[in-house]
């Protein structure tokens, strides 16, 4: 399964689309499989035209080239730990927490899945 970290997102935008998401009772995870999908298979097609973005943010990687940490997550059923860059790390709500040097999210475990972290 390919992963797919959403990062820099206009809150505006995000909010919008969780709370209409929530109103119409979409799982935000099945709501963008749906949509991806949908789009893929041409049913449909975003307004406007594709925009014309500057330079993409930095690579994940290139985080803990900036003083940051790496967080090292062990799943309780799969045979390696995952490496996150990270700039700080928690567990809040049964969810173990990775997150950039701008309090963003980019990344979520559930507690229940994960059999140990730290951070190095």
């Amino acid at each position: 399964m390919a992963l797919y970290m959403l990062r820099d997102l206009p809150l505006d935008i995000w909010n919008r689309a969780k709370a209409r998401a929530q109103r119409e009772g979409w799982p935000l995870r099945a709501l963008l499989l749906r949509l991806l999908d949908d789009f893929g298979a041409g049913r449909i097609t975003p307004s406007g035209q594709p925009p014309a973005f500057g330079p993409p943010p930095p690579p994940l990687s290139q985080l803990a080239e900036t003083g940051s940490r790496v967080a090292v997550i062990r799943l309780r059923n799969a045979l390696e730990e995952r490496r996150v860059p990270v700039a700080k790390a928690c567990e809040q709500n049964h969810f173990v927490m990775l997150f950039d040097d701008h309090d963003q999210v980019i990344g979520r475990f559930a507690s229940a899945d994960v059999e140990s972290w730290s951070l190095e």
